[in-house]
């Protein structure tokens, strides 16, 4: 590719459209890696935030855990639920020192830190307000003495630690939210600048290339004007050849290579005409025996369908089943809980029997958990049945139109050997025609010698039309004029153009 191929149409176009698309190119890869940039350091600021927020949202929810179980210990009259209270109690304890520990291991700024020592320098005291009342529990401290060891000094702690964790917990998400939104902002502004160099660049494509094409249009139109004025010559001289051309077309150019390739072709008729015939027979055979098998599938399919109606009947008072289970856990349930009641008035005598209540509502509640479970396994069961239902019908629908479908086919084969018969007749009049096409040929000689005179008059106008075609070239091509070689017979499709 040399300098002048960029003078031509061709690199004129195609400067027109690399160089904005290369600038668009680059602009808009510029774009994507602010905003890639943008992207990781807001990932970052979230990544870094969340574990904190975990954290510290788990403290939070072991204090409250610790209020409600020291509460619940202290009212609980039963010694048993008063012990699992407790347990409870130090296990809150435990997961809000595991909380803690994995919060100060993790990075954070000197301003939060430093906000952060207050619950971290709380901590001992808290573990000190549980093992207080933990010992006061059981070594049986009167219980107004207890609640007001709670209300004073364990609320106290309490309410410092979550104060801190929320107040701090609210100023991460603020900065967290803040920050989002800036860089909300950047991806909009980039967006933004990208539209507007887009759009600079499209307004520029549609200037140059109006400018570019107004001057290929007044070039063009004037090489279209001495065309049009020389092919008026050439249509002149080559009314008499199309005259001379319609007889040659019809009769001696054709019709050596016509009566072979007729005969040829005769031959190879008869043959496909008996394959078709033997193709037909067969292709009926076939769509009979199919349309067989399609209904034999059609029963089986609606035999199908009744056992699946039937499944999915039995799956429905399976379920009512379930149903009554059910209400027959929830009212033994009630039972054991009103057991278990009475045999908490009787005091002591009653404790053997409220293990027994105990262990039967145990028993109610999971028999109450296994119904629900089954129930909700058959209302699967039941949905996949419905749909295999469907499933099928669609099915016995498709082979309904299969049968319909083949019975067509039958019928078609039919019609196949009505037209071979047909073809049988038509290869006969081919008989005919080809007596005719040896008649034609006579007429040969007289026509090729007006074909010949008329080409030779043609030949001096082309050249008139080599010229014109050469100045579209250059202006296409942006290379200097060309000449057209002259051959035989020329013309604009067999002329070759070379450098002068």
């Amino acid at each position: 590719m040399n300098l002048s191929w960029f003078k031509g149409l061709s690199g004129k176009l195609f400067a027109l459209l690399v160089v904005p698309l290369l600038a668009l190119t680059v602009s808009i890869a510029g774009s994507n890696y602010y905003i890639s940039e943008l992207a990781d350091r807001l990932e970052k600021a979230t990544t870094g935030s969340t574990p904190l927020v975990r954290y510290s949202g788990q403290m939070d929810a072991a204090t409250n855990d610790i209020s409600r179980f020291a509460w619940m210990a202290l009212g609980s009259e039963d010694a048993t639920e008063q012990q699992r209270a407790i347990e409870r109690l130090n296990r809150s304890q435990h997961n809000f020192e595991q909380a803690l520990q994995k919060y100060l291991q993790l990075p954070q700024s000197a301003e939060y830190a430093k906000e952060f020592e207050q619950v971290k320098n709380r901590w001992p005291v808290l573990k000190e307000n549980i093992s207080w009342i933990t010992t006061a529990l059981q070594n049986q401290t009167p219980e107004p003495e207890i609640k007001a060891y709670v209300r004073k000094d364990l609320k106290e702690s309490l309410e410092l630690i979550d104060g801190v964790n929320q107040t701090i917990t609210e100023e991460r998400m603020a900065k967290l939210e803040n920050e989002t939104h800036q860089e909300q902002l950047e991806v909009r502004r980039v967006e933004a600048m990208v539209s507007i160099v887009g759009l600079l660049v499209g307004v520029s494509v549609l200037a140059l290339g109006a400018l570019q094409i107004r001057r290929v249009v007044r070039l063009l139109d004037q090489s279209v004007q001495a065309l049009y004025v020389s092919s008026k010559d050439v249509s002149a001289g080559s009314e008499q050849l199309a005259a001379a051309s319609l007889q040659v077309a019809s009769s001696s150019t054709e019709s050596a290579s016509a009566i072979e390739e007729t005969v040829a072709t005769m031959e190879e008729l008869t043959s496909m005409v008996k394959v078709g015939a033997d193709n037909g027979r067969q292709a009926a055979t076939l769509a009979q025996e199919s349309r067989q098998y399609a209904v034999v599938g059609e029963k089986e399919i609606g035999a199908l369908i009744e056992s699946m109606k039937e499944v999915s009947e039995k799956a429905r008072k399976m379920a009512e089943v379930v149903a009554v289970i059910d209400d027959l856990a929830f009212q033994t349930n009630l039972l054991a809980l009103n057991a278990a009641v009475e045999a908490a008035r009787a005091g002591e005598q009653g404790k053997g029997f409220a293990v027994v209540a105990e262990a039967v509502r145990s028993l109610a509640q999971r028999s109450a958990s296994s119904a629900k479970d089954i129930h909700a396994m058959i209302e699967a069961s039941q949905i996949t049945i419905d749909k295999g239902v469907s499933i099928a019908d669609r099915g016995g629908e498709a082979l309904r139109n299969i049968v319909t479908s083949i019975q067509k086919v039958t019928d078609l084969n039919a019609e196949v050997a009505v037209a071979t018969q047909e073809q049988s007749h038509g290869i006969s009049q081919m008989s005919v025609a080809m007596n005719q096409m040896d008649s034609s040929t006579q007429q040969n000689a007289a026509a090729s010698e007006e074909v010949s005179a008329s080409a030779q008059a043609m030949q001096n106008q082309a050249l008139q039309l080599e010229a014109i075609a050469a100045e579209l070239y250059a202006l296409v091509h942006g290379k200097e004029k060309g000449s057209l070689v002259e051959t035989p017979f020329l013309n604009l499709n067999s002329a070759v153009l070379v450098k002068r």
